[in-house]
């Protein structure tokens, strides 16, 4: 059964290929997925409705308006411009969540509208010699967002054992109803973290027409995970993709290297560890 405790972390094994596994962990979530989607939506329009005076027409209204907006929008503007990998898993997890997959788009999407709205305070370090008592690279991280009231509740851990001779084993944490991921770590030792920008200038905020295709956040780091063993690697596959929407990822490899990568459509800046330390927040560095 499906039962989540105060300070516990459910954690889940899949097994397969991708679309085996996208198919296991939506019917695990089956009971719960479903109702959560529109309970995550009415919560997110209505904080950001109250940000922009809901008073001029009332609350119910306005959200049977966006609800309706939404649908149009992620169907004609975001759905055709996601990589054609992403569509086809979350295809596969909505209809076995039994669920439609614009609201499991919006689920995946949140942390780039939530950038509008709120601060954040996530944050990631690294430490490595001649700070760290053995010499050895360390990294931490916390991840501070808007749940929702939900996903603070809802967390997995996610361990995926993959068939596909191409992808490496790896461990995401996750949340029910939601795809991917922003903090996880491979069997190669290569580790990441992700953080929303705050403090994005206009040029970082992508023009949905002027681009054909765009990857967010959480999808670009489950790729990652999937297929980069080193630091490197990771930077190079950052390289071949679009984000969505602004944000710093912190890597780290088995190497010993770490990296802050500050990403968003027309940044593409890296900060190394300099002298033992390495941090990042919600906020670019880089001039």
């Amino acid at each position: 059964g499906l039962k989540f405790n105060p300070g516990c972390i459910p954690t889940i094994h899949v097994w397969g290929n991708r679309a085996e596994r996208a198919s296991s962990v939506g019917k695990f979530g089956r009971p719960i997925v479903s109702s959560m989607y529109h309970l995550l939506f009415k919560k997110a329009v209505t904080e950001i409705l109250t940000w922009q005076e809901p008073q001029k027409l009332s609350s119910r209204i306005l959200l049977m308006a966006s609800r309706h907006f939404y649908q149009i929008a992620s169907r004609l503007l975001i759905w055709p411009r996601l990589p054609e990998d992403l569509r086809q898993e979350i295809s596969i997890y909505a209809k076995n969540a039994g669920a439609s997959r614009q609201f499991a788009m919006f689920a995946l999407l949140l942390g780039e509208f939530d950038m509008f709205l709120t601060y954040r305070g996530c944050s990631t370090m690294a430490a490595t010699a001649p700070l760290t008592r053995d010499g050895q690279l360390v990294m931490g991280r916390n991840l501070d967002f808007d749940s929702f009231g939900l996903a603070d509740v809802l967390h997995i851990l996610q361990v995926n054992h993959p068939s596909e001779p191409d992808e490496i084993p790896s461990a995401w944490l996750s949340w029910l109803g939601f795809w991917g991921t922003f903090t996880g770590w491979n069997r190669a030792g290569l580790a990441l973290g992700c953080m929303v920008v705050n403090n994005a200038k206009n040029d970082d905020i992508p023009n949905l027409k002027a681009r054909s295709c765009f990857t967010p956040m959480a999808w670009a780091y489950t790729k990652i995970l999937r297929k980069c063993r080193t630091v490197e690697e990771g930077i190079g596959l950052l390289r071949t993709m679009t984000p969505l929407g602004p944000n710093n990822i912190m890597l780290a490899d088995s190497t010993g290297n770490a990296v802050v990568v500050e990403w968003s459509t027309n940044r593409m800046q890296v900060r190394q560890i300099e002298n033992g330390f390495l941090v990042a927040t919600n906020g670019f560095r880089s001039k």
